[in-house]
């Protein structure tokens, strides 16, 4: 004060934030006296250390007088200018001090909580990392996790929990510690990350009462008719040996004709927790309702998993049988030889899935892919099923040619064109053709050559010959022929050798041999000649035929006399005393 009051002077006095926040200092408003007969009095204001990182702009508060009172002035006093401090964050960095608790036992199957708390709230999101691990516990016991725990800015502390898991074994509290441990931390703005606070470890008791899994039983409440039901059995915890389950599929209102009973066993293996099934349902092809088609599937008993109690057995599924919105059709294969040897049978098998009522009729076709007719016959024809029986056998023969061809020559296919009757809801979808390849095997084979012709012909004419081979050759096949004499003379025929070509795609071709007109009285055994085969090339055989046999031809003198022509030639003139020349002819 410019002067002493005579009695005490007392300034109220503001401590605000102007750019400071209650962790920097303490917003108060307080008296200050300065005392009579004193001038000035001292007074401080406390601040607060955090470990926040702040620049000097962020940590600014004000000191200033709001009213005074007292001092016995005959006026009080104008309120001087406020004091602005800054607060600095001085040379070492400080840490917040961050701690964990939590449950010291919990009993198996609960949560045990723990709760991280920091010695001033971050003002960011603050991480912790957090590890729970095994001391003498298993997998069995808690699952072993790191975890991010957040204590969200603003705040100083966040609660967490740790399930443990009820495995239904018979253990000491000594087996079963785990350990909640800090393993790192981030974030929280602070000037420097807080030391990793002690380990809490928990005891896991296992209670007073022995517990057993839950067992329970899911599966299709409905399934179209010919196809299978899925079924689950899943089991509360894993168990440490192999848990076996005894199911009964039973009929309420279906037939053996509809699904077939059975009790059979389902093991849920060790470490597993469930175990999928299925149930197989007949499509019997029958229009039915879904009144007359349920079954059950249920748990008759258990037995193993190293549980301490074996659990309750669910409720049983019941399942309807439904036809579906379509109509059932039976499978139809065919299978067969993918190859034969040329001149066998190749045999195939027409098979059903389910045995017809009454006789099932496959129309079948035969027909060429790469073949041709002198291969195999092209023919539709019909193959039997019989009532209550599920397949047939047949065969298909195939041609022995003479050719040479590769495997692709000849392709041909079986296939099912159409089907009749078996009273099946619909008729089946044809099957896929089989295709089978003739080979021409191991031995070769040749066509068969023929001669034929005139066995008689009269002198001066042409008789005819045929040459005709078993199969069409590929290329011009080329016969050479001797015409020769057996009791013929030159002036009855003109011996000779020539070729005669039966053309590609033909099976014969036709010759004539001329004879020579005589006069002379002979028999017929003076006059035959012979027509033969002296040898022959190509026509792509896989093997040249072998010569037919000669055809002998007898020349006959015809039933007209021949006789020769007489000629008489001389000298038109003469000198008389000479003699005169003439030529008989």
């Amino acid at each position: 004060l410019s002067e002493a009051p005579t009695s005490d002077f007392t300034v109220t006095v503001v401590i605000g934030h102007k750019t400071t926040e209650d962790g920097d200092v303490t917003p108060v408003t307080r008296d200050v006296v300065i005392t009579a007969g004193t001038t000035s009095t001292d007074f401080t204001v406390d601040t607060l250390n955090d470990s926040l990182n702040e620049s000097a702009d962020d940590d600014v508060f004000t000191v200033s007088v709001d009213s005074t009172a007292g001092g016995d002035f005959e006026a009080q006093p104008t309120t001087p200018a406020a004091v602005e401090t800054t607060i600095n964050d001085g040379t070492t960095t400080d840490a917040p001090t961050l701690t964990l608790t939590g449950d010291a036992s919990v009993i198996e199957g609960e949560a045990a909580s723990y709760t991280l708390t920091l010695s001033e709230a971050p003002a960011a999101d603050f991480t912790v990392t957090v590890v729970i691990g095994h001391k003498t516990t298993e997998d069995g016991d808690v699952t072993p996790v790191t975890r991010d725990v957040v204590i969200a800015a603003g705040t100083a502390s966040v609660d967490f929990t740790v399930d443990t898991l009820n495995d239904s074994l018979n253990e000491s509290a000594d087996d079963d510690v785990f350990t909640v441990s800090v393993d790192a931390t981030s974030g929280g703005n602070f000037e420097a990350q807080p030391t990793a606070p002690a380990a809490v470890e928990t005891t896991i008791n296992d209670g007073t009462t022995t517990d057993a899994p839950t067992l329970t039983l899911t599966g299709d409440a409905s399934v179209i008719e010919g196809e299978a039901a899925s079924y689950t059995l899943t089991v509360s915890e894993a168990p440490t040996a192999d848990f076996t389950v005894t199911v009964v599929v039973g009929h309420k209102t279906t037939e053996d004709g509809d699904v077939t009973p059975v009790t059979r066993d389902v093991v849920i293996a060790a470490g597993t927790t469930s175990i999928d099934f299925t149930v197989d349902t007949l499509d019997d092809s029958l229009n039915e309702s879904a009144d007359d088609d349920v079954f059950t599937v249920s748990v008759d008993s258990t037995t193993g998993g190293d549980f301490e109690a074996q659990p309750t057995a669910p409720a049983a599924v019941e399942t309807i049988i439904n036809d579906g919105t379509t109509t059932d059709a039976p499978t139809l294969t065919l299978t067969g030889d993918a190859s034969v040897i040329e001149g066998e049978s190749a045999s195939y098998t027409l098979t059903l899935s389910e045995a017809p009522t009454s006789d099932f009729t496959v129309t079948v076709v035969i027909g060429h892919k790469t073949t041709e007719d002198g291969d195999i016959t092209p023919v539709t024809r019909d193959v039997v099923i019989a009532a209550g029986t599920t397949s047939v056998d047949f065969t298909v023969d195939t041609l022995n040619d003479s050719l040479n061809e590769s495997a692709d020559d000849d392709v041909f296919t079986v296939s099912v064109d159409s089907t009749t009757g078996g009273d099946f809801e619909a008729q089946p979808t044809a099957p896929a053709a089989v295709e089978t390849t003739i080979n021409d095997g191991t031995t070769t084979d040749a066509p068969t050559l023929t001669l034929t012709g005139d066995a008689s012909v009269n002198e001066g004419e042409a008789p005819s010959y045929t040459l005709t081979l078993s199969e069409a050759p590929t290329a011009d096949f080329t016969v050479t022929i001797v015409v020769g004499h057996k009791t013929t003379e030159e002036g009855d025929i003109q011996p000779v050798t020539r070729d005669v070509v039966i053309a590609a795609g033909t099976t014969s071709t036709n010759f004539t041999v001329d004879t020579l007109n005589d006069s002379l009285n002979e028999s017929a055994d003076d006059d035959v000649f012979t027509v033969s085969v002296d040898s022959t090339v190509g026509g792509d055989f896989e093997a040249q035929p072998t010569a037919p046999a000669a055809v002998e031809t007898t020349i006959n003198d015809g039933t007209t006399t021949d006789a020769p022509t007489l000629t008489l030639t001389g000298d038109a003139s003469v000198n008389e005393g000479e003699a005169a020349s003439y030529t008989l002819t």
